[in-house]
């Protein structure tokens, strides 16, 4: 996933947005149990190496020496991880999480 007008970084205002906003296209492909690229900036970055379900870069640039590093094993393990996350997703387990903490929040 990328988004903006340089391969350097994720520029202008929709790839600045991705730094907030949990993009429904990362979802679609998560959803699809596909493990993913993403931006290191981006606000999901940190949930995609937590959960083991692809990899980050801070540049279009790095993504060939990122891909020769990835073992078939590593991949393996991207997909399984996805394709669990799939799961959770298309049940709602994600949003039913997100929607216990709002509550929780606000009763506080």
């Amino acid at each position: 996933m990328w988004d903006g007008s340089s391969i350097e970084t994720c520029d202008g205002a929709f790839g600045n947005y991705l730094r907030y906003n949990n993009s429904h296209k990362l979802s679609l492909y998560l959803a699809s149990a596909l493990p993913v690229i993403i931006w290191s900036q981006e606000a999901e970055a940190s949930f995609i190496i937590d959960n083991n379900l692809g990899l980050t870069i801070d540049s279009l640039n790095d993504l060939p020496k990122v891909l020769n590093k990835v073992t078939k094993e590593e991949y393996e393990h991207f997909a399984i991880n996805a394709r669990e996350v799939a799961k959770k997703l298309r049940r709602g387990d994600l949003t039913k999480v997100a929607l216990k903490k709002a509550v929780k929040a606000l009763e506080k």
